[in-house]
Order: structure tokens, then sequence, then C-alpha cells
């Protein structure tokens, strides 16, 4: 064997064991982050439930509903678990407790009499117990009616592991329901008045026009479906004023002295919008708007675009003497073609 022969093996040699050495480096690094991240994943998965709890006394036990009403709060226990709501007009506090060694879920089904039925979506946790080693626990809060009992009620879910507890409430916050036009109004609707419906010309509301008032840091949630036949408003607009100026479009900006945001189910349908009051305003919520409501929304987007645009710039012919502001123009002058008289 020759001395280029020798090298040329020896190379090779220590080619395959620097690639063994390798590849076993790699396997143990895998292995290490594989159970690294198993941990991890365990760590924060939900708990699998071994048993599900359904309270519906809050619904069903007219003597439950009853307390509720004349005391502020009442509680349940079933199954070793307690079940707790409290709170004022709206009943928006609701307190779970499993105290048993095994994951449980929860469902709530609480009466109209007690809690306005809407969706409000997702619900983190407080107050929490038991929940060192599981993320946050979320409750979905939601409207569901029994066409069986013609009933509409509102239903909160949520698993709880083993030996915790939990508050879930919307903080500071309102549910408001849209009036919607009951089943047996609607069985009597005439021919005229169905052909109007189907024509686009019609509303499954009896009121299509809101005022809500919100103080400073409240939030109202309004529940966007109709709970007759589960379909959601798609059409609506608001506008707000604060401390009785003009009137301002709601939008989803979260510096806006008032501003929305979309809540949506688990399909991601929009169920319902939740407002919050950076500032004490009055809003003004159009549900299913007709054309003349339309022209007069986009009249105040219009105003409130111009407003704001005459309030971010300075030009030396607005300015004489003290500074003043040029008049909008108002819908007579946008009928009459902006023709402002001096």
């Amino acid at each position: 064997m020759t001395k280029d022969t020798k090298t040329n093996t020896r190379a090779r040699v220590l080619s395959v064991t620097l690639a063994a050495l390798l590849v076993a480096s790699l396997v143990t690094f895998g292995l290490g982050l594989s159970s690294t991240a198993l941990a991890d994943t365990d760590a924060d998965a939900v708990c699998e439930p071994e048993r599900s709890i359904t309270y519906d006394e809050f619904r069903t036990d007219q003597a439950t509903v009853d307390e509720a009403n004349h005391t502020g709060s009442t509680d349940v226990s079933k199954d070793n678990t307690l079940a707790t709501i409290e709170g004022g007009e709206a009943f928006h506090r609701v307190t779970l407790e499993n105290p048993n060694s095994y994951c449980v879920e929860f469902e709530l089904q609480i009466s109209e009499e007690l809690v306005t039925p809407s969706t409000i979506g997702t619900i983190s946790g407080s107050e929490l117990e038991g929940f060192e080693d599981y993320p946050t626990p979320k409750a979905y809060w939601e409207s569901t009616h029994s066409f069986d009992q013609d009933e509409t009620y509102t239903r909160i879910t949520v698993t709880m592991p083993a030996e915790s507890q939990a508050l879930f409430a919307p903080s500071k916050a309102r549910v408001e329901g849209l009036s919607w036009i009951g089943e047996g109004a609607a069985a009597a609707e005439g021919l005229q008045d169905r052909l109007v419906s189907s024509l686009g010309f019609g509303s499954d509301l009896e009121t299509r026009e809101y005022t809500l008032e919100g103080n400073d840091s409240e939030t109202v949630t309004i529940d966007l479906v109709n709970p007759q036949t589960g379909e959601p408003l798609e059409d609506w607009h608001a506008t707000y004023t604060v401390d009785g100026s003009h009137d301002i479009p709601l939008d989803s900006g979260s510096d806006e002295p008032v501003y929305y945001r979309e809540l949506t189910d688990d399909d991601g349908d929009v169920t319902a919008i939740e407002i919050t009051f950076n500032e004490a305003a009055e809003l003004e919520f159009t549900a299913d708007p007709r054309v003349r409501d339309t022209l007069s929304y986009d009249l105040t987007s219009f105003e409130a675009d111009l407003r704001a645009l005459m309030g971010s710039i300075n030009l030396p012919f607005m300015v004489v003497g003290e500074p003043t502001t040029m008049p909008l123009p108002t819908l007579t002058d946008v009928t009459t073609g902006f023709e402002v008289s001096p």
C-alpha cells in the first residue's frame, strides 16, 4: 500500500468517524429538544376532562332563580363541585370550584331572568387557584336558543383542572340585546309583509335605533345574533358624542374616545361587538340602516374627516389676528354645492 493510499484511507476513515459523531450529536440534541418541547407542551396543555357536569339549575329551578334575584347571589353544588353566580342587575360574576382529583368540563345554563342572553365570546378567568401548571382558563359565553322549549338563555362552558377555582366576569361590561321580532309576530306577517322582506326592504327587528350612554372605562357588548334564527346582524353603523359635541363615527381605533372590536365564535363568524368608552359619551346605534340612514351617516363621516383635516393644518389665509376656525358646510351647503354665505 503506497503512502498516498494510506493517506487516502486514513482520510476516509476520519471522514466517516466525524460524520458518525456528527449524526450522533444531532440525534442526541434532537432528542433533547423533543423532550423539552414535549415537556413544555405537557405543561401548557389544557387538561383532558374525565367528567362533564351541567348546571341547568340556574335556568330550570325557579327557586334558584328567585334566590339570585332576591339576594343578589346563589350557588349550586353538584358532584363535589360548586358553581356560584353573583353581582348586580346583569349577574356577570360566575365562580367555579373543582376540588376533585380529576379534570372537569363545566356547562352552566343561566335563565334570561338573571342574564340578558348574548354571545360575548371568550372570557379569561381571574382569582385563580390550582392553575400553576396550566394556562389561564378561558370560558366561552354564548346565547343559546332552545326551540323545543322556545327559550333563550346564556350558556357558559369551561374546562377546569383538578383542585382548582376561578372567577369569570366581563370587566365592567354591560350586555345589550337588539329587539328582534318574535316567532309569533313573524308567523303573523301577511303576504305583503313577507314580500317586502324578501325584497330586502323589511327587517327582523322591532327597533332599529338605540341610544346607549357609557361612562369612562365602561364596556358595552351588543349582541348581533337573532336568537330565533341564529343569524347575526350584518349591517349596522354607530356614532357618538362627547360632552354634546359633534357626532363622531364609531371606529376600531383603541386611541379614540370610544371604539369597538368584533367578537367571533369558534367558526370565526362575528356574533357581537364590544364597545369601550375611554371617555363618557352618548352613542347612537343603527341596525339594518336604510338609504336615508346611510346618507346621513356618510355625511357625518365626511364632516368628521373634514374637521380632522382642518384641525391638522394651519394655512396663512386661515389666520387673521387671532386664530379662527373655518366653518364647516352644513347639510344645506352640501345640497347646494357648498355655496357658503360669507
